[in-house]
């Protein structure tokens, strides 16, 4: 988050973070927890807790042009749905 931070104080930009649980994303979906963003920050974790809930996150800020930094997680995301649609095949 100090990344971030110090990004806006170089950038002369206002930095406003909205900590979001992944798991409230998948309880109460991406758009009313995300609107107005201009930016999400999809943290990596472990195991498969809040996974649903970081993919809609991703796909909401696809739909609203919010920008999502390339991490880890969402390429992790990106496989995850990509085999869990292939399964259903």
């Amino acid at each position: 988050m100090e990344a971030l931070k110090h990004g806006g104080i170089a950038a002369r930009a206002s930095v406003k973070i909205r900590w979001v649980d992944a798991e409230e994303v998948e309880e109460k979906g991406a758009r009313p927890l995300l609107a107005g963003v201009d930016g999400i920050l999809v943290p990596g974790g472990f195991g498969t807790r809040g996974t649903e809930g970081k993919i809609a996150a991703i796909q909401y800020a696809k739909r609203t042009e919010a920008s999502v930094p390339w991490n880890m997680s969402w390429h992790a995301g990106c496989h995850y749905r990509i085999c869990k649609t292939c399964d259903r095949l």
